[in-house]
């Protein structure tokens, strides 16, 4: 086993101050402000499971101290820090040199979406770290009590946070050389959870697949766009290599990437309009230890090209968030969302936005709990 790089640790860790001053300057995105809303209405919403909700209760019982916005980010600052870390381990385990074991701290600190799910209040972060303990006990030889523990855990846990989980849960386990036992404890923790994300999955289910109401692109500009978003996000060179080194990984890893990707171009193809970019994230969770081995050993150019367009851009971006300064239109910039206030023509703003942000700002709550009401009762008819 290779030794633990202290420069890949450090460059894992250099990313929470970063990720702390993003929580503090910018504001909480309508997303992050309906979850606190409906955490301090003290009801659950239709749309995510009940951990989303419960996290921020957890927020409203931090001291009044502390800013709102540091409050309800407390959890992913420290679960990002996580993540980094146990990609680092990861890459060391699989006997990663060094030099692969920082590649993979950039990768898993320094692209734009690590660094933003490092620091907003969102479930991917939770997901994401789910994802990894179930893939890293997956890698082991033997997972023994504390590892078949480690994986029901995750699973349940992952569930409880978004459902998405369960593509990842379900892959793994029906791809597992493992012993029964090892293979059904997934199942059995999705089938654990959902009395409590049983509404939730249905939801899903509907709004990754079936035809969008709005101003819907058609199949091939919504693929072409999904595609689009996952390169910057995560540089070209990751899904690049990825995408080549697939047949490479085991084949649990293989297969819960693979299903991820295979339902999210499903997702546009069907809907004729992009989803949402960050739902894929666990998927590249298997990849990225392996993405930065051969970011490791390709040419010189490879890796400029990758820091240029990884976290040079993600610096950039974070800039801009705290101060805008790039030409970008408003509707087009996603961190208009983090501004004070959101700008009306700020992308991915729903119905809920003014309710929510009104609900943690002056208290009045009631349009909210009117919005979630009636979001309930619309979800249950659709059932």
């Amino acid at each position: 086993m290779s030794p633990r790089d202290r420069l890949a640790v450090a460059v894992a860790l250099a990313a929470l101050p970063v990720r702390v001053t993003l929580a503090l300057t910018a504001a909480l995105s309508p997303d992050e402000a309906y979850y606190a809303g409906a955490a301090r209405l003290g009801i659950p919403i239709p749309d995510h499971p009940p951990a989303v909700v419960l996290a921020a209760r957890c927020a409203w019982a931090m001291p009044d101290a502390l800013p709102l916005e540091l409050r309800m980010r407390a959890a992913p600052l420290v679960l990002g820090t996580i993540v980094s870390l146990l990609l680092v381990e990861i890459s060391r385990r699989n006997h990663g040199s060094p030099a692969a074991q920082r590649w993979t701290a950039i990768l898993g600190s320094w692209l734009l979406l690590p660094l933003a799910g490092g620091f907003l209040a969102t479930p991917d972060v939770m997901v994401f770290l789910a994802t990894l303990v179930l893939i890293d006990q997956e890698s082991k030889t033997r997972a023994g009590a504390a590892g078949e523990v480690a994986v029901f855990a995750a699973t349940f846990l992952g569930m409880l946070t978004k459902v998405i989980m369960a593509p990842v849960a379900l892959a793994v386990a029906l791809t597992s050389r493992r012993s029964l036992l090892h293979r059904l404890l997934p199942i059995a923790a999705i089938l654990a959870s959902l009395p409590w994300t049983s509404e939730s999955l249905g939801f899903q289910l509907r709004h990754a697949f079936t035809a969008s109401p709005v101003a819907p692109v058609g199949p091939i500009p919504a693929l072409a766009a999904a595609i689009g978003a996952q390169v910057l996000l995560w540089t070209p060179t990751v899904p690049f290599l990825a995408a080549k080194g697939l047949r490479s990984l085991p084949l649990p890893c293989a297969a819960a990437s693979g299903t991820l990707l295979a339902l999210f171009l499903l997702s546009a193809v069907v809907r004729g309009t992009p989803p949402e970019p960050n739902w894929i994230a666990p998927a590249f969770a298997p990849l990225l230890p392996a993405v930065a081995a051969a970011l490791a050993a390709s040419s010189r150019a490879v890796r400029v090209t990758t820091l240029a367009t990884g976290p040079v851009v993600a610096l950039l971006a974070a800039s801009h968030g705290v101060h805008p300064w790039l030409p970008i239109p408003t509707h087009l910039d996603p961190s208009a969302r983090l501004r004070r206030p959101v700008p009306s023509s700020a992308p991915g703003t729903g119905a809920y936005a003014a309710p929510a942000l009104r609900c943690i700002t002056t208290g009045d709550c009631e349009q909210l709990r009117v919005y979630i009401q009636s979001f309930r009762r619309d979800t249950e008819s659709a059932q």
